[in-house]
């Protein structure tokens, strides 16, 4: 799942017995980083790979958490 301004969760693993969920943050992609990477020009946010964080099979709801996924306004 991912929301481009909030983050993403998905599985991580290597099989279909091991394996986690896995959240990241969304992150505002700065003007020294636009000019260095190839973004595209309507892109304002990358996902942190680097702050990935790891949540166990039942434990969706956690990391759906992570991500602000409750206080999006419907």
């Amino acid at each position: 799942m991912t929301l481009p301004e909030k983050g993403m969760v998905f599985l991580d693993g290597t099989s279909e017995k091991e394996w986690k969920w896995a959240a990241v943050k969304a992150i505002k992609i700065t003007d020294e980083e636009r000019k260095v990477k190839n973004f595209p020009a309507d892109q304002t946010f990358k996902m942190d790979m680097a702050g990935i964080k790891h949540y166990g099979q039942r434990e969706f709801m956690d990391a759906l958490e992570l991500i602000g996924f409750y206080e999006i306004e419907g």
